[in-house]
């Protein structure tokens, strides 16, 4: 019975406007947003976490970030070829050219 009824009001959806916007999977992006963490090391990152959980009452093992919780994240190791530390221009060029 209640497997009638569910197929029912699913076939129902199918045919409204919001089933097609919800469940569209022929088109593809058009657009991507990129977030680059400059100067952000895994000390910092750990750092933002002490105080996210100093400010929540919590201890910092108890909080996660909320980027953290993205689907694809990953970290880059950018190096320079003449200075000791990378340059924010120089390291943006390395990794929107793919040249890392």
């Amino acid at each position: 019975m209640w497997r009638k009824s569910a197929t029912r009001q699913f076939r129902y959806f199918q045919n409204t406007p919001m089933y097609g916007l919800a469940y569209n999977i022929t088109s593809v992006p058009k657009n991507m947003i990129l977030f680059v963490g400059d100067g952000m090391s895994s000390s910092t990152i750990t750092g933002a976490r002490y105080l996210k959980a100093a400010n929540m009452n919590k201890s910092a093992g108890d909080v996660v970030l909320d980027w953290e919780l993205w689907s694809t994240v990953s970290l880059l190791h950018t190096y320079s070829a003449n200075r000791m530390t990378t340059d924010s221009a120089a390291a943006a060029t390395a990794l929107l050219c793919g040249n890392f």
